[in-house]
C-alpha cells in the first residue's frame, strides 16, 4: 500500500505533516475496506500528530473524516461534534472545501433521522460553496442528496429532477460511487410506485458499480431493495434470499440502520407464512437495534409489526399496550404515515374486543391523517375498517358509505369504476336487504313482546297460587345459600393464598435467572477473548440446567500473566431443567471455575470436576448413590501464532464436531458423566489437534437435537444437526448463529420447547 510507503519515508525524515497525512491515508484505506476499528485507530494518529504540529488543515481533515465514520454508524452525537469542531479549523484557514465536506455530512445525519428541514438547509450550504469553488465532484453528491431528502417526503417528481440531474454530473465525472447511489435512489422511488420492472432494472443498475467499487453499504441497500420487489411481487422465496444476503453483509460491517430493516422485513415474510414464533423473533431484532441506534421511525414501525402479531395471537392487553407505545413514538418522531397505520391497528384491535366506541375513534383520526398526507394504503386500510365497525354499531348508511371509500380507493382504472358502481348498487341491495331484515327482526320482537304480555297475566293468577309454596321453599333456599357462601368465602381465601404462593415461587425463580445469568461469562469478555465465536443459550424455563463456561489465562500470585495462554471453553448440560437443573449448574460452574485455575488438561480438568461434585453430592461410586451430575465438552486453546491454535478436548458424554480444511471430524466422548454413578477416580480421554484460521469447532448440548418438531412431530436429530452444521460451517460467525436459531424456531413450531438448548461455534 502506497499509504505505508509514504508513511516510512514521512517518519524516517521526521516530516510530521507527511506522516500525520499518510497515518489519515491508511484510515482511508480501512474505512472503504469495512475495518472501522482500525480506521477510527489510524484517523486517532493522524489527528494527535496534526495538533503537535498545530496544522489547522490536517487537524480539520482528520476531525472532519472522524465525524464521518461516527455518522455511517449512527453515533450521531459524536459525529455532530467532530464535525463542528472540524468546521471551526476549517473556517480559519478558509478550507471551503473542508466545508463542503462537513455540511453535506452534517445534512446526512438530518436526512437519515428523518429531519428533511434541516437536512435540505444544509445541503443549500455545501452546495452554495461547491458552486463557488466550482467543485461539480461535490455539487453532484449534495444534488443526489437533496434528492434522496425529497424521495423520503414522497415528492417523487421533485426527487427525480434532482437525482436524474445528479446523475448526469457523476457520468460526466466517472464517479461511479455516485452512480450507483442515485440508480438506488430512483430504484426506490419505482418501488414506491410499484413499479417493480423498472424498479429492478434501476436496483440491479445500482449493483453493478457497488459491487465493482466493494461498497458495501450500497450492496446491503441494494440486496434489501431487491428483496422488497420480490415480496411485493410475492416471490417470498427470492425476497427471504435477497434480505437474508442484506442481513450477512450488514452485520459483517456494522451497518444497523439496513439489518435493522431485514429483520423486520424476513418478520412480516414469516408473519405471512404463518411462523408466528419465528417472525416475533425476527421484529424484537430488529426492534432492538432500531432503539440502540435511536431510530424512532423503525422502531415505531416495529412496535406496529409487534402489536399486530400480538393481536393475530390473541394477546390482546399486549397488543394495546405496544400499540400505544408505538403511537407516542411515532407522534413524537413526526412519522405521520406509522402513526396512521397504529391508529387502524388500534382500531382493528378494540373491533376484535366489541369495543365499538374505541375502535371508531382511532378509526377516524387515522383517516384524518391518510386525507391529509394523502396516503392511498392507509387510506383504503383504514376505510375498510370504518366500514366494519359501522356495521357492527348497526348504521348501515354509514357502513356503506365507507365501504364505498374503501372501493374507490382500491379501483384506479375505468374498468374498475364500472365494476364500483356496480358495488355501490350491490351495496345498496344489501343495505336495503339488511334494513329489511331489521324490520323483519323489530317485527317478531313485538309479537313476541305482546305474547309475553299474555303469558305475563297467566303467570300472576298462578304467581299468587304458588306463593305460599315460594314461601316455604323460600327458607330453605336462604339456608342452603348461607352455606355455600360461607364455602365460597372459604374458597376464595384459598384461591388468594394459592396465588401469593404462585407469586413468591415465580419472583424466587426471577430472581434465581439474575443470580445464575450473573455467574455467566459476560458478553463483554467473550468479544476480548472469542470474537469470532456465537453463544447459543435457550433455556427452557426461567432457569437454566445448561450453562456456558469461559476460562481465561489468570495471573497467579508473583507471577506474569503468560502471552498466548490457553483459553478454556465448555458447554455442560446439568442432570434436569428448570430450579433443579439451575441449582446443579450453579454448583457445577463454580467447582469448574476452581478447578480451571489449577489445572492446565481438560482431562486433568474433568477427572477433579467429577472427584469434586462427586465429595459436594456425597456421592458412592455404587448404584445406590443419586445419579445427579452432568455431561460435558470441554475445549482448551492455545494460539501458537497468528494463523494456528493448538486445541485440546475432553469430554464426558458430549462429542465435539470440527471443521478442518472443510472436512468434518466428530469426537467421541468418555462414555461417563460427572458425578452420579461415575467412580470417583474415573480418568477422561483427552484429544488434541492443531486447528488453521478459518477452521471452526462446536460444543453442544443435547436439547438441540432432542427438540420434537418438524412436519411428522418427531426429534431434530443428531444426524440432521450434524448435516446442518455441515450445511452453515463456511458462513460468517453470525450467520451460522441466525440460521441455527431460525431451524430450530422453524423446526419447533407451536410446540413446547423439551430441553435447555446449547450451542457454541468458535471459529480460530
Amino acid at each position: 500500500m502506497l499509504a505505508d510507503e509514504a508513511l516510512k519515508l514521512s517518519k524516517s525524515i521526521n516530516y510530521f505533516k507527511g506522516t500525520s497525512d499518510a497515518y489519515h491515508k491508511i484510515g482511508m484505506y480501512y474505512y472503504y475496506n469495512d475495518n472501522y476499528d482500525s480506521t477510527l485507530y489510524f484517523y486517532n494518529k493522524s489527528l494527535a500528530l496534526a495538533k503537535q504540529i498545530n496544522n489547522k488543515q490536517l487537524i480539520a481533515q482528520a476531525l472532519s473524516w472522524t465525524g464521518a465514520l461516527y455518522r455511517i454508524q449512527n453515533e450521531f452525537e459524536k459525529a455532530e461534534a467532530h464535525l463542528n469542531e472540524a468546521m471551526k479549523y476549517a473556517n480559519e484557514i478558509n478550507d471551503n472545501t473542508r466545508l463542503v465536506y462537513c455540511y453535506r455530512n452534517l445534512g446526512e445525519i438530518e436526512r437519515v433521522q428523518q429531519n428533511g428541514e434541516k437536512a435540505i438547509a444544509y445541503f443549500d450550504k455545501a452546495e452554495k460553496i461547491a458552486e463557488k469553488i466550482k467543485d461539480k465532484n461535490q455539487q453532484a453528491y449534495i444534488l443526489g442528496a437533496i434528492g434522496e431528502v425529497y424521495r423520503q417526503q414522497s415528492d417523487f417528481a421533485l426527487a427525480l429532477k434532482y437525482l436524474n440531474k445528479s446523475v448526469d454530473i457523476a457520468k460526466e465525472l466517472n464517479n461511479k460511487s455516485l452512480v450507483s447511489n442515485n440508480y438506488y435512489s430512483i430504484g426506490e422511488i419505482y418501488l414506491s410506485n410499484s413499479d417493480f420492472n423498472k424498479a429492478l432494472d434501476y436496483l440491479e443498475m445500482a449493483l453493478k458499480p457497488a459491487k465493482e467499487l466493494n461498497d458495501n453499504i450500497r450492496i446491503a441497500d441494494v440486496y434489501a431493495s431487491i428483496g422488497d420487489v420480490y415480496k411485493n411481487q410475492g416471490d417470498g422465496q427470492k425476497a427471504e434470499e435477497y434480505y437474508k444476503n442484506a442481513l450477512a453483509i450488514s452485520t459483517q460491517i456494522s451497518y444497523m440502520y439496513t439489518k435493522s430493516y431485514c429483520y423486520s422485513a424476513l418478520g412480516e415474510l414469516k408473519q405471512g407464512e404463518q411462523q408466528y414464533d419465528l417472525a416475533m423473533e425476527y421484529f424484537n431484532r430488529s426492534l432492538g437495534i432500531a432503539k440502540s441506534i435511536n431510530d424512532n421511525w423503525r422502531t415505531a414501525d416495529c412496535m406496529n409489526m409487534i402489536g399486530d402479531l400480538h393481536t393475530i395471537r390473541l394477546n390482546y392487553a399486549k397488543a394495546e399496550e405496544t400499540l400505544l407505545e408505538g403511537l407516542s413514538i411515532a407522534r413524537f418522531a413526526e412519522n405521520k404515515a406509522t402513526e396512521g397505520a397504529i391508529l387502524t391497528s388500534l382500531a382493528d384491535l378494540y373491533l376484535k374486543q366489541k369495543d365499538y366506541a374505541k375502535a371508531q375513534k382511532y378509526a377516524e383520526e387515522s383517516l384524518a391523517i391518510a386525507n391529509q398526507i394523502n396516503l392511498a394504503s392507509n387510506k383504503k386500510s383504514v376505510s375498510e375498517s370504518l366500514y366494519k365497525i359501522y356495521e357492527k354499531l348497526g348504521d348501515y348508511r354509514k357502513a356503506f358509505q365507507y365501504h364505498v371509500m374503501y372501493k374507490d380507493v382500491s379501483d384506479s382504472s375505468r374498468r374498475e369504476e364500472v365494476a364500483k358502481k356496480l358495488v355501490q348498487q350491490q351495496m345498496q341491495m344489501e343495505f336495503n336487504e339488511k334494513k329489511a331484515v331489521s324490520d323483519i327482526e323489530q317485527a317478531k320482537k313485538d309479537a313476541i313482546k305482546e305474547t309475553e304480555l299474555h303469558k305475563q297475566q297467566i303467570y300472576t293468577i298462578i304467581s299468587i297460587v304458588g306463593l305460599l309454596l315460594m314461601l316455604v321453599l323460600a327458607v330453605f333456599i336462604f339456608r342452603s345459600q348461607r352455606k355455600q357462601k360461607l364455602a365460597n368465602i372459604q374458597l376464595e381465601k384459598q384461591k388468594q393464598l394459592i396465588e401469593h404462593q404462585k407469586q413468591e415461587i415465580t419472583d424466587s425463580i426471577n430472581y434465581s435467572k439474575r443470580i445464575q445469568t450473573a455467574i455467566l461469562p459476560h458478553d463483554d469478555q467473550i468479544e476480548k477473548y472469542l470474537p469470532q465465536s456465537f453463544f447459543l443459550y435457550k433455556p427452557k424455563d426461567i432457569v437454566s440446567g445448561d450453562f456456558y463456561f469461559l476460562g481465561v489465562p489468570r495471573k497467579k500470585k508473583g507471577e506474569e500473566i503468560q502471552a498466548g495462554g490457553p483459553i478454556v471453553v465448555a458447554a455442560a448440560d446439568c442432570t434436569g431443567h428448570g430450579v433443579p437443573g439451575a441449582l446443579m449448574s450453579v454448583i457445577s460452574y463454580q467447582n469448574l471455575n476452581e478447578v480451571s485455575r489449577n489445572y492446565s488438561e481438560p482431562k486433568d480438568m474433568l477427572r477433579k470436576l467429577n472427584y469434586r461434585i462427586k465429595v459436594a453430592l456425597k456421592q458412592s461410586d455404587d448404584s445406590k448413590s443419586t445419579r445427579d451430575g452432568l455431561d460435558i465438552a470441554l475445549s482448551s486453546i492455545k494460539y501458537i501464532s497468528e494463523t494456528q491454535a493448538e486445541v485440546k478436548f475432553a469430554m464426558a458424554n458430549r462429542p465435539v464436531y470440527i471443521f478442518k480444511n472443510s472436512e468434518f471430524i466428530e469426537l467421541k466422548p468418555t462414555k461417563h458423566a460427572i458425578g452420579g454413578y461415575t467412580a470417583r477416580k474415573q480418568e477422561f480421554e483427552q484429544h488434541e489437534i492443531v486447528l488453521n484460521k478459518g477452521d471452526v469447532f462446536y460444543l453442544c448440548t443435547d436439547g438441540y437435537a432432542d427438540q420434537f418438531g418438524g412436519e411428522r412431530n418427531k426429534k431434530f436429530t443428531t444426524p440432521r444437526f450434524k448435516e446442518l452444521l455441515k450445511s452453515i460451517h463456511h458462513l460468517t460467525i453470525e450467520q451460522q448463529k441466525i440460521e441455527l436459531e431460525e431451524k430450530i424456531l422453524s423446526w419447533k413450531g407451536e410446540n413446547e420447547q423439551l430441553d435447555d438448548i446449547l450451542v457454541i461455534g468458535i471459529l480460530i
